[in-house]
Order: C-alpha cells, then structure tokens, then sequence
C-alpha cells in the first residue's frame, strides 16, 4: 500500500507502476497515471501536471512534456513547438533546418514546419528568406544549404550563384571563372577573344570585351 494512498504509472508512456508523489492520481482512459508531475516528466493531459500545463501534447492524442506556461525567455528552449511556453510575443520553432526548437521572434513556415526566420550565417537553411543575409547557399524543397553572407560589387561570389549578390549579378571575371559581383556585363561573342564564348562578364573587371 502506498501512503499517498495513490499509485499510478510513474509517467505516460511508462511501464514502472509506483506510489505517486501527490495524493490523487490522474485517470486517462482506463489507466491511471500519477498527478503533479514535475517539468519534464511526459504527460497525457495539463491535469498531471505540477504547474498544469501539458506542452504539445496534441489535446491528449499524443504524449506531451509537462513545461510551465510563460517560462522562456528569448532563444531559450522550449519543447516541440509549444508556443505557450515562450515568454511575451516569442514563439517556439526551430533555429534551423533539423535544429533545436528555442522561442524567438519572426517565426514563419516552410513546408508546414516552424522556423525562426532571420538565422545567422552557418546556419541550415532551405530558402533565401530564412536568412538575415538574404542567401541560403544550395537551400531548396529537396537540398539543405547554408546561410552565407551577400557580397558587394567587385567582391568574389564564390557559389557562382547571382543571389550571392547584392546587385544581383555574379558573373566572370576571367577567362575561366574568378566569379565577381558585378552590375555591369559583356557576353563572349564569336568576335571576342580572351574569354570563352556563350559566357556572360564582369566588363569592369579581367578582360573587357570588344
């Protein structure tokens, strides 16, 4: 006999039956399960709890964490996406493509999943818009890249991609790459000499074209 007088699955999911801390258990379906669960501790429903709150826990069809309401601050972590835990107007997402769930500001979707928008250089990303720099280098629905910092004229864009620029415009530089940001281009025609034809370039920089 336990001296609660109450006994119940330790927590949901677990298979340890044992005398509950509190003196009530909680019944959900037909199996009981102890009541005032610390944070942390899986739960079916916000009545196990301690603190009365059972994150993302999918109104009882899946298992949640007991968590307290209003308890993390920005780029704290918070569990599965639970926005109640985030403090003010922080929401709970993802920091990054497979990342960490954390509360922050500027939470957006991609593809049906939460992320905190406006990530840092070297974090994963799948779209240019995920990124503070504005460039997500090989980011797309089936690629994972990384966000990367845009360059200015004349800088090398070495992803040879143009939205690695701030113009806009990331072209040859030489005959056989050195690829530059630059507004102002000439395409290699059949009369040009010292580049290679069909490419587009930088005309202020390497070869200018005639």
């Amino acid at each position: 006999m336990c001296i609660s007088d109450a006994c119940g699955y330790e927590e949901a999911g677990s298979s340890t039956y044992v005398c509950c801390a509190g003196d009530t258990n909680a019944h959900f379906g037909l199996t009981d399960y102890c009541n005032m669960l610390e944070d942390g501790k899986k739960c079916w429903t916000d009545a196990s709890c301690l603190h009365g709150y059972c994150a993302a826990n999918g109104a009882g069809w899946v298992k949640g964490q007991c968590n307290t309401r209003n308890s993390v601050g920005l780029g704290g972590s918070c569990y599965n996406g639970s926005n109640p835990m985030c403090k003010g107007s922080t929401k709970c997402a993802k920091d990054q493509v497979d990342g960490e769930y954390i509360c922050c500001h500027n939470v957006d979707s991609y593809l049906d999943k939460q992320y905190c928008y406006g990530m840092a250089d070297g974090k994963k990303c799948k779209s240019n818009a995920m990124c503070s720099s504005g460039f997500c280098n090989g980011g797309g629905i089936f690629s994972t890249g990384r966000c990367r910092p845009m360059y200015s004229e004349g800088q090398r864009c070495y992803s040879e991609s143009n939205d690695e620029c701030h113009g806009g415009s990331c072209y040859r530089s030489t005959k056989d790459g050195n690829y530059k940001c630059c507004r102002s281009t000439n395409r290699c025609d059949l009369w040009d000499g010292g580049c290679m034809k069909g490419f587009s370039y930088c005309s202020y920089y390497g070869d200018r074209l005639g």
